[in-house]
């Protein structure tokens, strides 16, 4: 049977690329006839690309499994043409109001991309992979049959910082006796930076200096505005001896931050499953958690989120977590016992006897 894998962008070093490669190794490994499509590619991804795939589309006996997470209008032509079993993957759309003060054009992307959701469903769609609940909630609520729609989690590549070595220079300056609260995660405003800073604040004002937020995330150039209202909000409170953005980190970078944080922060208002939570779970760094949309999902059991966001409880965590051992062993166990909800094995466990089923 063939299975094709489509989405308008298929990038190595983003989760829907991760993805889109875990999936398409399975399919091959169970034997499978798997194709990649995409509309745009980078060159580590590019000889995976198939763009005479699309033929296969008009194969009743074909899979297509199509990759929502951005408005892609070729897509839903992909969609409309198809005369196979057609399989949503869908990632979640941020809501658009969360761009609007900043960026119209990534407000009206969001927005056309979410309105896309009716218009696949009116397509007629076999099955719906949802990463999480929380993401097969937006289909439930357009009248999707829920008998139709599976939670699948994303396929990850988190095995591949076993092989990575640690970048010494960071290392080196984690070790200063501070203690290290990082977040990594792209500069939005879904994100919830402003939290995190706020969350600085009270920790200044509580238990002094001897710390430091590191805000790691690639800056959209559309989004600058955002970045500047962050710049000048860790001037107003005075967080500028305590804060330090720095931007998109390399991968070795990334793992060494993992390795010398204590404490991992995420205050993110919407994510559709949120990667670096089982990253920080896998190098058992221990979170303290905002429970918006699906991170307490994804984040598992027995591990600290808050519903609310008190900035003074939140501070007060993280010097809790730091000081006692207990606590942090507790959360650092349950985390790993969460991680191993999410190995390969598992995934595919799920991924491929959905995929019979279907044929």
């Amino acid at each position: 049977m063939k299975v094709v894998i489509a989405s308008s962008s298929f990038i190595n070093s983003d989760a829907v690329g991760h993805d889109i490669i875990g999936q398409f190794e399975c399919l091959k490994e169970e034997g499978f006839e798997a194709y990649i499509y995409a509309e745009n590619y980078d060159s580590s991804t590019s000889p995976l690309i198939s763009k005479d795939s699309i033929k296969f589309l008009k194969d009743k006996d074909t899979v297509l499994i199509y990759h929502h997470a951005f408005y892609w209008e070729e897509g839903v032509e992909l969609l409309k043409d198809a005369n196979c079993k057609k399989v949503i993957k869908y990632h979640n759309i941020t809501p658009g109001y969360f761009f609007l003060p900043y960026s119209f054009g990534h407000f009206k992307s969001c927005l056309l991309g979410r309105m896309q959701n009716q218009e696949l469903v009116s397509i007629g769609i076999d099955m719906i992979l949802c990463d999480s609940s929380f993401n097969a909630k937006d289909f439930l609520d357009i009248g999707f049959p829920k008998d139709r729609s599976r939670v699948v989690a994303p396929f990850h590549k988190i095995h591949d910082f076993e092989n990575a070595k640690a970048d010494i220079k960071t290392l080196d300056k984690l070790s200063d006796e501070k203690i290290n609260v990082f977040f990594v995660g792209r500069m939005a405003p879904n994100k919830g930076h402003k939290n995190i800073l706020y969350t600085a604040y009270y920790y200044k004002l509580l238990f002094g200096s001897n710390i430091r937020f590191t805000i790691a995330g690639g800056v959209d150039p559309q989004l600058n505005g955002y970045y500047k209202e962050l710049t000048k909000l860790v001037g107003s409170l005075g967080l500028g001896d305590i804060v330090e953005a720095i931007g998109r980190v390399s991968f070795k970078e990334l793992k060494s931050y993992y390795l010398g944080s204590h404490t991992f922060l995420l205050l993110s208002e919407h994510e559709g499953f949120c990667i670096p939570i089982l990253e920080s779970q896998y190098f058992k760094l221990p979170l303290i958690a905002y429970g918006s949309s699906a991170i307490k999902e994804t984040i598992g059991e027995n591990q600290l989120v808050y519903d609310v966001l008190d900035y003074e409880t939140l501070a007060s965590s993280i010097d809790t977590i730091y000081k006692d051992n207990d606590t942090r062993k507790y959360l650092t166990d349950e985390g790993c016992n969460n991680f191993l909800k999410y190995e390969r094995d598992r995934l595919k466990s799920k991924f491929i006897p959905f995929l019979k089923e279907i044929a």
